[in-house]
């Protein structure tokens, strides 16, 4: 840091008359030479409690229960009867979703995918696509159906090869499953995977 009686320097401290080299130098010396100590306010100073908070309330927004007409309950009144939940069979009960199938569609690509808005609606332009091409079916019956469809769109001709695997040691007592179950290991060879795709 270098002290000098012009402002030479865009980062001036003005109190001082020093210059800094940087932003974060002149704020690392206002934070440690000119930091301003408020005072904590007294719980007893009132008048001070009441200076620090400014309450304006809302004359529409108030959060006060009310009846479907607008008019305001009294204290701890129970729900009218307008409130309470349709059955979930109901078209209701998925409000504003026309069905079921309507919000599951929405939360899955909306909530778990969190999917983009261009991701969502190529994936209606296709579901609709296919749906007016096969007249209302869905598009798989179910996810291994799914995944016989992905694995059948094969441009090279790498095989699969599928290995079983187990625990091949000492089982104790109460083993847990993992060690008394067989798994199947599905693989290709990865060099012959990477020579295909160049």
């Amino acid at each position: 840091m270098a002290s000098s009686s012009d402002s030479s320097s865009p980062f001036w401290c003005k109190p001082c008359k020093r210059d800094f080299k940087s932003s974060s130098g002149l704020m690392h010396h206002n934070n440690t030479v000119h930091r301003e100590i408020i005072p904590p306010i007294d719980d007893n100073d009132n008048d001070a409690a009441a200076r620090r908070y400014t309450y304006i309330r809302h004359t529409h927004l108030t959060a006060d229960p009310c009846d479907i007409q607008g008019t305001t309950l009294p204290p701890k009144s129970p729900p009218p009867k307008e409130c309470e939940q349709p059955h979930i069979d109901t078209p209701e009960a998925w409000a504003p979703f026309a069905s079921r199938t309507k919000f599951d569609f929405a939360h899955f690509h909306f909530t778990e995918l969190q999917a983009s808005e261009g991701k969502i609606d190529k994936s209606l332009d296709i579901l609709h696509a296919f749906l007016l091409e096969h007249e209302d079916d869905a598009p798989f019956t179910n996810c291994k159906d799914l995944y016989t469809t992905i694995d059948s769109i094969q441009k090279e001709n790498t095989p699969w090869k599928s290995y079983q695997l187990s625990y091949s040691g000492e089982e104790p007592e109460n083993a847990p499953n993992w060690m008394t179950e067989t798994y199947t290991l599905c693989m290709q060879d990865v060099q012959d995977v990477i020579t295909a795709q160049l």
